[in-house]
């Protein structure tokens, strides 16, 4: 079966895209087809590869910029890959071994700022901050043996798009067996992004909301979007939405950030606690 591709720089199409494409994976019960996967985006991409990664599932039709990317297993060491390229590699990392996990983010978050030529220094700051927040809250709560980044940066454009993902136990469960309470997916991303931490430790659960606001409300001027069980939450400048996403879920969490290209650096410390 084929997986299709989405030329749309908007999430919500995507969005959309990927949810077939993961069901069309589901359904196949030989190797999926991917050379109709002639544009990708990190939202549209990374899960598709943790996805198959998982499922153990045989792929064929691979085009070139999908080997490049190491699609669809990823690549665990990156720390050789050539650097100043626009394209990055899909990473894959294991979240127990925190020495490596350090170095690992801060290889991805060079070759990124690298990708981005003169104008990395201007978000260096903010760069290192977001995605250093988001792979730790993976390693801290996810439960999940991996976790996975991919980065895509278009000079033309304007902006680099970027995934942080897990399959493990979601927002939901997180807040679940903390707490010993229940809760919706929709109730547990809330608590995410209104700061209450796991352990109700007041000193801590802030990134996930440090790094939202510091994506959207800076001059950054980016998007945020983040995918646990079945339902999502989307922000940018504008507006603020709630998308319920069915019966289709996601189990762990998807977080897709949007940084656009600025002209002087971003001071972090107005957006961040």
């Amino acid at each position: 079966m084929s997986l299709v591709s989405e030329k749309s720089d908007d999430f919500g199409p995507q969005l959309k895209a990927l949810i077939q494409n993961l069901r069309t994976i589901d359904a196949s019960s030989g190797p999926i087809d991917c050379s109709f996967l002639d544009w990708v985006t990190p939202l549209a991409l990374l899960p598709l590869a943790a996805h198959i990664h998982a499922k153990k599932k045989l792929v064929s039709g691979l085009g070139s910029y999908l080997q490049t990317v190491r699609f669809p297993d990823g690549a665990d060491q990156i720390g050789g890959f050539q650097t100043g390229q626009t394209y990055l590699p899909i990473a894959r990392f294991a979240t127990k071994s925190i020495p490596h996990l350090e170095q690992f983010t801060n290889h991805f978050a060079q070759l990124v700022l690298q990708s981005l030529g003169s104008a990395g220094e201007h978000l260096r700051n903010a760069w290192f901050y977001a995605i250093a927040e988001l792979v730790t809250n993976i390693a801290e709560h996810s439960q999940s043996s991996l976790g996975w980044l991919h980065a895509q940066y278009w000079p033309a454009k304007g902006f680099l798009d970027v995934v942080v993902l897990d399959q493990g136990r979601g927002f939901r469960k997180t807040y679940e067996e903390a707490h010993g309470k229940t809760y919706t997916h929709q109730e547990a991303i809330r608590r995410a992004l209104e700061g209450h931490s796991v352990k109700d430790d007041v000193e801590r659960g802030k990134g996930l909301r440090t790094t939202k606001a510091l994506v959207t409300q800076s001059p950054i001027n980016g998007k945020f979007l983040i995918i646990s069980g079945n339902f999502g939450y989307y922000a940018d400048p504008q507006k603020q939405t709630w998308l319920n996403l069915g019966a289709w879920q996601w189990d762990g969490a998807i977080i897709a950030f949007r940084i656009n290209r600025v002209s002087k650096p971003v001071d972090i410390y107005p957006y961040v606690e």
